[in-house]
């Protein structure tokens, strides 16, 4: 009997001491526990609940910083930026759109400042096929056919693709502005609701494992 009361104390114990954590003792830096070569990453955990994520992948890297909340025996993960944010949903945006009667479709493609993007590459796109293929001319102008499809891609180097609905347009003409790529954003690693069990100075989630740097 004396046996059972000392298994129930230690555990009791054990559930004292993990949901009450001390979050100045959780901070510091994890290191990624992974011997491959040229791949690691890190999490800085910070006062004033943010986190900094740190990773390298051969000659790529980047860092994400966000807040946390703890939660029990957990820490809770949010990048401050989502991938419903509107850096990352504002592709490109319609300058013009008229309906002129014309016997095709007329796009002009431009870059910030009215500037034109020559050489574009447009094409449409019907369910999982591609249909057609043109590019804009000298001046950014591309002709495309009155045709079913469901979506006009427009592609250049150092922007963001664009897609764009075709299912209830009514214009005939289309002015398009592409947005410039951000470098720090092309490879960022987004976290949303991202758990981390704490355990014994680890951050252990569903498929890796941090180590507390000592």
């Amino acid at each position: 009997m004396k046996f059972i009361y000392l298994i129930l104390f230690l555990f009791l114990i054990s559930c004292s001491s993990t949901s009450n954590l001390n979050p100045k003792k959780i901070q510091g830096e994890y290191i990624l526990d992974d011997n491959f070569y040229g791949i690691g990453s890190s999490i800085k955990i910070k006062g004033n609940n943010s986190f900094e994520y740190e990773w390298v992948t051969g000659l790529i890297n980047g860092i994400t910083k966000g807040k946390y909340v703890i939660n029990n025996n957990k820490i809770i993960l949010n990048s401050e930026f989502q991938p419903e944010s509107e850096e990352f949903q504002n592709k490109y945006r319609i300058l013009e759109s008229e309906n002129k009667n014309l016997d095709s479709i007329k796009i002009r493609v431009l870059e910030k400042n009215g500037i034109t993007l020559n050489y574009a590459t447009c094409i449409l796109i019907n369910g999982d096929s591609l249909i057609y293929v043109t590019e804009s001319d000298n001046y950014g102008f591309a002709k495309i056919p009155k045709v079913d499809a469901d979506s006009l891609g427009i592609s250049f180097i150092g922007y963001d693709y664009a897609s764009i609905p075709l299912n209830n347009l009514k214009s005939d003409y289309l002015a398009i502005e592409l947005n410039e790529k951000n470098p720090d954003f092309e490879y960022y690693q987004f976290f949303t609701n991202k758990n981390f069990k704490i355990r014994n100075n680890k951050l252990i989630g569903d498929k890796e494992k941090f180590i507390k740097k000592k």
